[in-house]
């Protein structure tokens, strides 16, 4: 199992803005699953698919899953990433926008099953 932690203020902090009001239980889910994609897609070599979102407005801290597909050569890998970021709201151009502060995720090597032929 890989545990990573990342402090965003210190490598790219990330300001994304939502369509509807930023506060919003529904905006911040989909701020943060649009930071996931983002984050973990390389066009044309990584995937990401996201699994499970979910917040904790109180804390302001975002819990997620996914699988992120890479490929490298003539190979691919698949990794399992559990994690939560934590946000906070600043006001830039008059506007609150939602920053990720930090991100903490766990990620180990796919399982596969074989499935019997139906």
């Amino acid at each position: 199992m890989k545990k990573m932690l990342i402090a965003l203020m210190f490598l790219a902090p990330v300001a994304v803005q939502a369509d509807e009001d930023v506060h919003s239980l529904e905006a911040i889910k989909k701020t943060a699953t649009e930071y996931l994609e983002i984050d973990n897609t390389i066009e044309g070599r990584t995937a990401a698919v996201i699994h499970t979102v979910t917040v904790d407005t109180a804390a302001h801290e975002v819990r997620f899953s996914f699988t992120r597909f890479t490929k490298f050569n003539n190979y691919a890998t698949c990794e399992s990433v559990k994690g939560h970021l934590t946000y906070e709201f600043l006001k830039v151009d008059e506007a609150d926008k939602m920053l990720v502060k930090e991100i903490e995720q766990q990620s180990s090597a796919c399982e596969f099953r074989q499935v019997p032929p139906q």
